[in-house]
């Protein structure tokens, strides 16, 4: 078919079609619109692209009698034809320099042949023509692919990262920049430029460039903290780490040192790597580490309980963790029973008792509680909280009462510790005591506020207030360089492009500031931009910025089809993908409502349709409809309990059926709260908050969180604390 080429290249049409009628060709000018909007909302549904098609519309309507038939794709002629027309026309209008078109759109123009110049071999071109540009926006970024191309140009270079240091192409030409001078070996001039890094390539060379400078100790200094992590490092490293070992100064502690931190972080080649450079009894340490690592069954054994230095009670410790994760109460009554003989240092022993402490809480053993008062007053702000939680699992409220009481003045202001105390009040019968700390969090918009609204029995506080910047301040933002970067790359459809851009330069500004750029990202259109950015701005009550009715058609149909509440299904978007069509996680799931391929491909054979490819989880329409059907499943798996269905969304049906287990009966709220996944325990307090704000949104009648979470009844056999059969070692 005509026209159904990449993205990008169709971007560039609705510039042809406004030429076209700034030259008073208003019909040809209309047939051309009709055939691009067709595409743009049957192939690609674009919605900036849609915008700016819109926008020229309605310059067409005004200026034209020509008709609008906005005809299908499959009555355009196909072949290479229609493309080489469109070529034909831009050039004859606008590259042969007869165009009278408005200078940001004649810049535009020349953008597009600079680019492709560029991106070709015909730099020639592009400097024939970059003078003409130099006052459009994205002038920065042609700058930046022809420097690229000319790393040995350094005085050009420098002045580019000195006349551009706030956009993020400044950075990217200065890392490329980088690696030419350290690979032409000009370190002075790489000290000169060098700005600080997290990335570990250029620091490694940075301290090389500092030793090959004659900055010998402060280049040590850096090799040190380079050389003391738990995992390989880049090549770059490797001359500086060889000085590094060549010094006086290093001995084999810091060899044991990045063999345990190789250890601890499961790297056991580059541990394998770092013992064979040890010697002795260190040697030894280490390969007996090494063996309780591969089998840490092994260390049930008595005869690996007779160490009597503190780096062969590490090996032996090491061993335990590890028999820990999958035998943790074993693990426990092992380092009860046998710890005390070993020559253990305090801070190694710390660590490992809150590593078997939190392996228990994390399977729900109800030994876990005392395991972490065993911790004592050695106890971080971790160990503290999951007390609170440990006591829950147990539904012991004298063991609440006091870990509640061991929080730190901070921990205890929290609204969910607040929540939690007047839990423990309204359980001993002191209901007054109860209701002052449910009214202090009751006005809180979050799943604690709302869960204390429903114990009062009142209504909820939802707190819509809109930022409302001064015009002229929105306007003279709108106006810096960095923004208007933005702006050109949204006009040409080249969304990534915009939103890494826009990060660059948002992340420079005050809070003031960022509120400000929250409603620009709003009012032009970036709806996931514009939600991060008013987050990172700490201004929380815009909620119909953070909130956006989106989709609300498809949402609405597929939901009544499943029976499911439309809000439940606003907010489980709204925290999976934030509203973006493209979104693709870092585990593989896409779209709205982030459907991993697998998935897709069993519920698309459910309802009989034919499955091609994971692209078509990209459709809003398929996937509302494939995600509301899978939200519905796991609701009627987990009898219609929300928190229990948005757990098993996030975290997989099969996990929430092991917390489950061997839990009995227990109130919704506190199952909640002793998920043992940190990521899984937010997903569900904020989907269940985010469906309360979308009742609110949605104008729908006010349905109580607690509806949502009724209490879990499951009969099934506690587990019980019980002693093994371990014995002393002598």
């Amino acid at each position: 078919m005509c026209y159904r080429h990449d993205k990008r290249f169709l971007a560039y049409y609705p510039v042809c079609c406004r030429v076209l009628h700034q030259q008073g060709w208003n019909c040809i000018a209309v047939e051309w619109f009709n055939v691009i909007y067709r595409l743009t909302l049957d192939r690609f549904q674009s919605v900036v692209l849609i915008r700016g098609l819109e926008v020229l519309m309605l310059e067409l309507i005004n200026a034209s009698a020509c008709k609008f038939t906005i005809k299908p794709v499959s009555d355009i002629a196909n072949g290479n034809s229609c493309r080489s027309l469109i070529f034909a026309v831009c050039y004859a209008f606008f590259w042969s320099g007869h165009c009278s078109a408005s200078d940001l759109a004649q810049q535009r123009i020349d953008f597009v042949r600079a680019e492709a110049a560029l991106n070709g071999t015909d730099t020639a071109t592009y400097l024939g023509i970059d003078s003409a540009l130099e006052s459009y926006p994205l002038f920065p970024y042609l700058r930046y692919l022809e420097l690229k191309r000319n790393l040995s140009d350094g005085p050009r270079i420098e002045t580019y990262l000195q006349r551009y240091p706030s956009i993020r192409y400044a950075k990217l030409l200065r890392s490329h920049y980088l690696a030419h001078l350290a690979k032409t070996q000009q370190w002075r001039r790489f000290v000169k430029n060098y700005v600080e890094s997290t990335n570990t390539k250029q620091r490694c060379l940075y301290n090389w460039a500092l030793f090959q400078t004659g900055q010998r100790k402060i280049a040590l200094q850096g090799a040190a903290k380079l050389w003391l992590v738990g995992k390989s490092q880049p090549n770059e490293c490797n001359p500086l780490f060889y000085v590094l070992k060549s010094d006086p100064n290093f001995d084999a502690e810091l060899v044991w040192r990045r063999f345990q931190l190789a250890l601890q972080s499961r790297h056991l080649g580059l541990a394998k790597y770092l013992a064979r450079q040890l010697s002795g009894s260190d040697k030894n340490f280490a390969a007996e580490a090494i063996r309780l690592h591969q089998k840490p069954g092994q260390v049930k054994l008595c005869p690996v309980w007779r160490s009597n230095t503190a780096k062969g009670a590490w090996a032996v410790m090491h061993g335990v963790d590890r028999l820990a994760r999958t035998e943790p109460w074993v693990a426990q009554q092992l380092w009860e029973k046998r710890g005390s003989a070993l020559a253990a240092n305090r801070d190694d022993t710390a660590r490992l008792e809150k590593r078997l402490a939190m392996g228990l809480v994390y399977r729900h053993h109800p030994y876990a509680f005392k395991a972490m008062q065993r911790i004592g007053s050695k106890a971080d702000s971790t160990i503290r909280v999951w007390r609170v939680r440990a006591a829950l699992v147990n539904q012991n409220w004298s063991q609440v009462k006091q870990a509640l009481d061991e929080l730190d003045p901070t921990e205890q202001s929290e609204t969910k510790w607040q929540y939690w105390r007047a839990r423990l009040l309204e359980v001993k019968g002191k209901q007054d005591e109860a209701r002052s700390f449910y009214n202090n969090i009751a006005g809180e918009r979050d799943f604690y506020g709302f869960l204390a609204a429903d114990r009062l029995n009142t209504d909820y506080k939802f707190s819509n207030h809109a930022i409302t910047p001064k015009p002229d301040e929105m306007a003279k933002m709108e106006t810096r360089l960095g923004f208007q970067m933005v702006k050109e790359f949204l006009y040409f459809d080249r969304l990534a492009d915009a939103r890494l851009q826009w990060w660059s330069v948002f992340n420079q500004l005050d809070k003031s500031e960022k509120r400000t750029a929250a409603k620009i990202a709003q009012k032009w259109g970036l709806v996931q931009t514009a939600i991060f950015s008013v987050a990172k701005a700490k201004a929380w009550d815009d909620l119909d910025l953070r909130f956006p009715v989106l989709y609300r058609d498809p949402i609405n149909k597929y939901a009544q089809l499943q029976k499911i509440s439309t809000p439940m299904v606003f907010g489980l978007i709204r925290q999976e993908s934030v509203f973006d069509e493209q979104i693709v996680s870092s585990a593989g799931a896409r779209g709205l409502m982030q459907i991993m391929p697998a998935t897709g491909r069993q519920i698309a054979k459910q309802f009989n349709e034919r499955w091609r490819s994971s692209k078509q989880l990209f459709e809003p329409d398929r996937n509302i409809k494939y995600g509301v059907s899978y939200l519905g499943g796991l609701l009627q798996r987990f009898n219609q309990n929300f928190a229990l269905a948005a757990a098993g969304y996030n975290a997989g049906p099969h996990r929430v059926d092991s917390w489950l287990k061997n839990r009995g009966a227990v109130d919704t709220d506190i199952w909640v709260e002793t998920i043992p996944f940190k990521e899984t325990r937010k997903y569900v307090r904020r989907v269940l908050a985010y469906s309360l704000i979308y009742q609110h949104q949605l104008g729908d009648q006010i349905r109580r969180i607690s509806t949502y979470i009724p209490r879990i009844n499951r009969t099934s056999t506690r587990l019980i604390a019980g002693s093994l059969s371990i014995n002393q070692c002598h």
